[in-house]
């Protein structure tokens, strides 16, 4: 594989890992021991490894009828489904496995998205043309009733307007975070629907593949499924098991970290790239482009998080997003790209750290974020490894997938890393007292095992608890 080829392949998977990520974590009903949910997503990551394995031993196609994930009926004309989607557009695997062999520490999962819809612009033609009809014959309608009218002709009669139905695809992503038990979902309003849909794959289609090619994926999923699997969003999660108090806000991250900043207490630096709204009219929004400091009139602060707190609450601005900078470690595959291309190597490979910049900002209260960084030294080590792998020897096509799949598997230290910091942000800045905690808890458990004889003293108990 040249360089060409390799490019052309790294190019979709580097705009996926920078895109915007919902973080949400993992709930398995009735087990409350993380360690036993730990093991529990480590069963899983280990199934959509193997999976990922043996999709290009046995070159599986997961774009047939029987292995999608339909949201409708196959048989409407309006369908949609969700099916795996290999990472190399020549290939067969769908999972990116990240770590070692014997410690894979996540994994990151492709599905095709698929709907068939009707051409919506014919449709509001029709709609218009039915609305004047009504005018014309002086029985007017609303252009509500006229758009429901042709919806109702179009599905319910066999579309006799012969309105186009198009086909939409997209690709979609989540990453399953082993080490923090949590999804990464691509934002979005299908970004939960992703998820629920991957596992459903996950749980349906090892007993499939095994009468198929004699694998032993079901063992695999009888196991990492004995329990029903579910996503909840971070905070929401954290909130209901007492180890957090509050949402994802920004404008209380910059509050708290403006009282409370050390090397402990804050994993990243502000930028003064940030979006501000006005606390009257929150549909006011000025964007600052690293001009921040600009519009201070005062004097900063003794650091970065206290001038924007002192700015914002000057200005009566409440923060929206903001850009913020952090120092990684570097990964693996960095290290082994100092090391085998020593003459490449520039000043800001110098240390051990290489600074990367983000955009956050709270998804309806979930954490959010987007690698808002060139991450030049990570992808350019992946191309070179990449390409190192096929200098002096010759794969056949179906062994070279695997290899590619290797090298780029070390771009996800970024996104695994991500994760783990954002986790961090939001849970230092929102930890909860063991006054919040412990009456949360017990309410919530109080409101599982309720009886409708009890609600009353239940009641009673819980709000004396609070």
């Amino acid at each position: 594989m040249n360089n060409e080829q390799i490019t052309y392949h790294l190019k979709p998977l580097v705009s996926a890992v920078k895109s915007f990520y919902s973080v949400f974590a993992v709930e398995i009903p009735g087990i409350e021991e993380q360690d036993v949910v730990k093991q529990r997503v480590k069963s899983i990551v280990d199934l959509i490894d193997q999976l990922g394995q043996l999709s290009i031993k046995h070159e599986i196609d997961f774009d047939t009828q029987e292995l999608r994930a339909y949201t409708t009926s196959p048989n409407e004309k309006e369908s949609e489904y969700f099916a795996f989607e290999p990472h190399i557009s020549t290939g067969y695997s769908p999972v990116i496995s990240y770590g070692s062999e014997s410690n894979v520490r996540g994994v990151f999962v492709r599905l095709k998205h698929v709907s068939h819809v009707y051409c919506n612009k014919t449709m509001d033609k029709l709609a218009k043309a039915l609305y004047e009809q009504h005018m014309k014959e002086d029985d007017p309608i609303w252009m509500k009733e006229a758009k429901k009218a042709i919806r109702e002709r179009t599905r319910e009669q066999n579309n006799p307007d012969n309105v186009p139905l198009l086909k939409k695809e997209n690709s979609v992503y989540v990453y399953l975070d082993a080490e923090n038990q949590c999804f990464l979902a691509k934002n979005g309003k299908r970004s939960q629907d992703a998820i629920r849909l991957m596992l459903h794959l996950l749980n349906s289609l090892p007993e499939k593949i095994d009468a198929e090619f004699e694998t032993n994926l079901s063992e695999l999923k009888n196991f990492a499924f004995e329990s029903n699997v579910y996503s909840q969003a971070y905070t929401n999660y954290s909130m209901s098991r007492g180890i957090a108090f509050g949402a994802y806000n920004i404008t209380n991250l910059v509050d708290f970290y403006a009282r409370d900043e050390s090397d402990e207490a804050c994993p990243v630096e502000p930028t003064m790239t940030a979006e501000m709204k006005n606390k009257e009219d929150s549909s006011q929004i000025i964007a600052f482009k690293n001009s921040v400091n600009i519009f201070m009139e005062s004097e900063t602060g003794s650091s970065v998080f206290v001038s924007l707190k002192g700015f914002s609450e000057e200005k009566n601005l409440d923060f929206k997003s903001i850009r913020v900078s952090s120092d990684m470690q570097h990964s693996a595959q960095i290290k082994q790209y100092i090391e085998k291309f020593p003459e490449s190597v520039g000043e800001d490979l110098s240390g051990d750290f290489l600074n990367i910049q983000y955009d956050t900002k709270s998804i309806d209260g979930n954490i959010g974020f987007k690698i808002a960084d060139a991450i030049k030294y990570h992808v350019e080590a992946t191309r070179k490894m990449s390409m190192d792998a096929f200098e002096d020897r010759h794969y056949s096509f179906k062994e070279m997938e695997p290899v590619v799949l290797e090298n780029f598997s070390g771009l996800m230290s970024v996104l695994h890393d991500s994760s783990s910091l954002f986790i961090e942000l939001y849970l230092r800045a929102s930890k909860a007292n063991d006054e919040f905690g412990s009456p949360i808890t017990e309410a919530l458990e109080k409101a599982t095992d309720q009886s409708p004889s009890d609600d009353e003293s239940e009641t009673e108990t819980s709000a004396e608890a609070a």
